[in-house]
């Protein structure tokens, strides 16, 4: 029997505070996929040993913060190639009528914020 090969370490912290409403609780496929593509990219490409995740609900809007310290990215000049998880994300924070920022830099990580005011 082989031993299954090892992975790096990854630590997390992921605070919620506050009480879910609006389009987080109406239509949570959306805010999920948006919350899931940082995650799935942190671990996947960037290889991110720590991965922050705070989700804050507070009177007026709905705010979700991701940052991780992979390898990071150029934010202008990402390659279509090998998929359109950030174009999705952008695409879906925009029907939602959200604020989507993404900043990233080469071997600095990724922090990704989307902030949904409340209706």
């Amino acid at each position: 029997m082989s031993a299954c090969p090892s992975r790096p370490k990854r630590s997390s912290t992921s605070p919620c505070r506050g009480s879910c409403y609006g389009a987080w609780h109406d239509a949570f496929d959306t805010p999920l996929r948006i919350f899931k593509y940082p995650l799935t990219n942190a671990v996947k490409y960037a290889n991110a040993s720590e991965i922050q995740v705070e989700l804050v609900y507070e009177a007026t809007q709905c705010s979700l913060h991701i940052k991780d310290d992979g390898k990071g990215f150029g934010v202008g000049s990402l390659p279509t190639l090998g998929g359109f998880g950030l174009l999705d994300m952008s695409e879906r924070a925009e029907r939602m009528g959200a604020q989507l920022t993404i900043q990233s830099q080469p071997g600095r990580g990724t922090e990704i914020v989307v902030i949904i005011n409340q209706s």
